[in-house]
């Protein structure tokens, strides 16, 4: 199979997500990276007449991969689009944001990327997802008749054996990225959680949160202005370039949004075989299985209760720690996304 990807030049590389599992699986991946000038629109029209592809995939649905789009349409090969979450509510929140801190420039450049994205999205006929959760709304964005397949992004790397310990304090992991504020208040509910369980239930733990974003500022004006409690230690670490020994050191995992669909920190955290502690929402709902790779908790009663069963039952942090590691081998791996997406391509291809 011959597959070019069109795709932003980002550091986040989301196109690896679709390469590396094809790659893999000796197909023919080409990869063209929308550049600041018009130049990839040259590159893409010889790929197009030289080496015609089976499948072109758009990643994002941003000006350049819409002007890509006509090229590839009077190609006549089939294509589709990879979205990593609902694209039109995200810079909805961006653009709020934006609003409220009177940055209206930024309002404005917001407010015409989404007009762009709904032009490129009502000419897509089928998308790739990360999480069912998404179908509903984005299928309504998109031209009809049209098909959603669901292929969660893979997670990178070895499974890590994880040693299940008692320790005092208790160290306890959450991972974000805080361009919105939805997510820097997720942190804030759990902070405050943290802080309110301590003071009642007399354990300590430390609470290390890595990432960085506009609204981590938010974040540090909220933790300097509440009594902390001296059983309770917040580190904000800010961006971590490797996370490797936070993961490591953690004895589980929490996290607190109603804004993600398919967090990679979750899934990250199943390959490092961490106990889950998760707010209970249909997107994770669909990633986290309650019970065998994690807890969901649907308040504050049950995420105190969970968090004390975790913090004081070694047993139960092995189970769902194992669980969630098999989870990762059985449906987040590597080689698990590449029949997904050999399944989804050979499906749109007939079309």
């Amino acid at each position: 199979m011959k597959v070019c990807l069109i795709s932003p030049d980002e550091p986040r590389n989301r196109q690896k997500f679709i390469s590396i599992p094809l790659s893999a699986g000796n197909h023919e991946v080409t990869v063209i990276k929308t550049k600041p000038s018009a130049s990839f629109l040259f590159h893409l029209a010889y790929s197009l007449l030289r080496n015609k592809p089976d499948v072109v995939v758009f990643i994002g649905a941003g000006l350049k991969v819409l002007l890509a789009l006509g090229l590839v349409k009077s190609s006549r090969v089939a294509f589709t689009a990879r979205l990593g979450g609902d694209r039109l509510k995200d810079l909805d929140s961006v653009a709020k944001s934006a609003w409220d801190d009177g940055r209206y420039l930024l309002w404005l450049k917001f407010r015409f990327e989404k007009g762009i994205a709904r032009i490129f999205l009502r000419q897509m006929h089928t998308v790739i997802l990360v999480n069912a959760a998404l179908s509903s709304q984005v299928s309504k964005q998109l031209s009809t008749p049209n098909r959603v397949f669901i292929i969660p992004q893979f997670c990178e790397g070895p499974a890590v054996i994880k040693h299940y310990e008692i320790q005092t304090p208790v160290e306890i992991l959450t991972v974000s990225n805080f361009i919105f504020s939805e997510k820097a208040g997720g942190i804030i509910w759990l902070i405050e959680q943290l802080n309110q369980f301590v003071r009642g239930s007399g354990l300590a733990i430390r609470f290390r949160v890595a990432g960085g974003g506009l609204h981590l500022k938010d974040i540090k004006k909220y933790v300097d202005s509440l009594t902390i409690s001296p059983l309770l230690s917040v580190e904000l670490a800010g961006f971590v370039t490797d996370l490797n020994s936070y993961y490591r050191k953690a004895d589980l995992f929490l996290y607190h949004s109603f804004h993600d669909a398919t967090p990679n920190v979750i899934l990250e955290s199943k390959r490092y075989a961490l106990p889950l502690l998760i707010n209970e929402c249909d997107q994770f709902s669909s990633i986290v299985e309650h019970g065998v790779s994690g807890l969901l908790y649907p308040d504050k009663t049950r995420f105190a209760e969970f968090l004390k069963e975790l913090l004081t039952n070694i047993g139960i942090r092995k189970k769902l720690g194992q669980g969630a590691l098999r989870d990762h081998e059985s449906r987040f791996s590597m080689h698990a996304s590449q029949r997904k997406i050999e399944a989804a391509f050979l499906d749109i291809m007939t079309r």
